[in-house]
């Protein structure tokens, strides 16, 4: 982030190349971090793959109540969440946004993180389109646990998992 900031900054935007001479990644998972720090998916990811209260507030309860604020209105806060809950509120438009960026990472070789992530995004493809399951959650839960411990200290650990097993309960139930 450093090394694009310092580019786009000095104008020459030229970042990417840098980057993978810096840290040695192919070109296709300089990609997928990119396809994965978009703003569609990095604003509505978390709350799609925990079904979270937010996301179920926005794509059930108020899913036809469509606030139609294409403008932007000059505040970057009230334009950062009429764009999320937009984008919470169409879940067909949000599947379909997911399942593209599937097919294009589907075959990509990755590191573990972003192995991660694009499990987070195909258990979130699940919950759209109702099909997620408690066993989507543990696979994923232990997955998250051997990450977090293998890069830090197990402070804090059980908030996410706690957050995780909770999705997993409610996918169980069908109350999510």
């Amino acid at each position: 982030m450093i090394l694009a900031n310092m580019e786009i900054a000095e104008g020459n935007g030229n970042w990417e190349e840098k980057w993978i001479a810096l840290s040695g990644e192919r070109h296709e998972v300089l990609e997928v971090r990119k396809l994965f720090g978009n703003d569609l998916f990095s604003m509505t990811i978390k709350h799609v793959f925990l079904g979270t209260p937010t996301f179920r507030y926005y794509s059930e309860i108020l899913k036809d109540n469509v606030h139609r604020r294409e403008k932007s209105t000059g505040d970057l806060w009230l334009d950062y969440y009429m764009g999320f809950i937009k984008n919470l509120k169409d879940t067909e438009a949000l599947l379909k946004e997911y399942e593209k960026m599937l097919e294009k990472v589907y075959n990509v070789t990755l590191p573990e993180d972003l192995e991660m992530i694009r499990d987070m995004l195909r258990i979130g493809i699940k919950r759209l389109r109702g099909e997620v399951n408690f066993s989507d959650f543990v696979e994923f839960g232990n997955r998250y646990a051997r990450l977090w411990l293998s890069e830090r200290k197990k402070e804090n650990l059980e908030v996410v998992i706690v957050k995780i097993y909770g999705a997993a309960g409610r996918a169980d139930l069908r109350i999510f």
